[in-house]
């Protein structure tokens, strides 16, 4: 079974292996696309009180955008951070609910967790283009609730591990540069944890120290 998703004008077949993994659960690839010194910035688990905005400074600081799949239960503590984000020009997009593990829910659970997340951006005025389940464990029922909303399901080609106790910002750059390709999906993340050790914005101010001055693009997935 094949998704079409649209990124950067090309149109993109994401195979969905419905019989390889555990519990029944496909397995999502979204390709690399090919497109010229671009890469796309997204942020899992937030939004954090201080680290989003952190973040969201340091972007600015070099003209960058990304998409911040939020955990939308947060937002009733940090609603003016996702709009922030928005208004800057980066996008909103979801992470679910409650940010429990599909594969350890009944598919009924995930999908409601899914359409409350939609709903409660929709309700605030950011209506998402975009989901990731959280740790990227899709269910096949997301497939069809996705597409019933309107929404596109997003993977990653690149992982620095900036969530890991051993992660370092020379470790979390290092791989981003080893690994990523034109046109690659970056994923990084923004909770309490990797807050508390500063790796991810230090790793991504090097990260857009370096890539901003050889000529790439930084910026959010797309819409269409």
């Amino acid at each position: 079974m094949d998704l079409l998703f649209r990124l950067s004008n090309r149109i993109l077949s994401v195979p969905v292996r419905l019989s390889a993994a555990a519990f029944g659960v496909p397995t999502v690839r979204l390709p690399v696309v090919e497109t010229d010194k671009q890469l796309y910035l997204t942020f899992d688990d937030g939004p954090t009180e201080t680290h989003t905005a952190e973040i969201l400074r340091i972007l600015g600081s070099f003209r960058a955008t990304a998409t911040f799949f939020v955990t939308t239960s947060r937002l009733a503590a940090f609603r003016e951070l996702a709009i922030e984000a928005k208004a800057g020009g980066h996008d909103v997009a979801s992470h679910g609910h409650t940010h429990q593990d599909p594969w350890f829910q009944s598919s009924r659970k995930a999908i409601d967790d899914f359409n409350r997340s939609v709903d409660v951006l929709t309700e605030m005025g950011l209506q998402p283009a975009w989901y990731r389940a959280p740790y990227g464990h899709f269910r096949p029922a997301h497939l069809r609730a996705a597409q019933e909303r309107g929404v596109r399901l997003a993977g990653w080609s690149v992982m620095p591990g900036d969530f890991r106790s051993t992660a370092t910002a020379a470790r979390v750059f290092n791989t981003i540069q080893t690994a990523a390709r034109p046109g690659g999906i970056v994923v990084l993340h923004d909770n309490e944890s990797v807050a508390a050790r500063r790796v991810t914005l230090d790793g991504l101010r090097t990260v857009l120290d370096y890539y901003s001055a050889a000529g790439w693009v930084l910026t959010a997935l797309p819409h269409s």
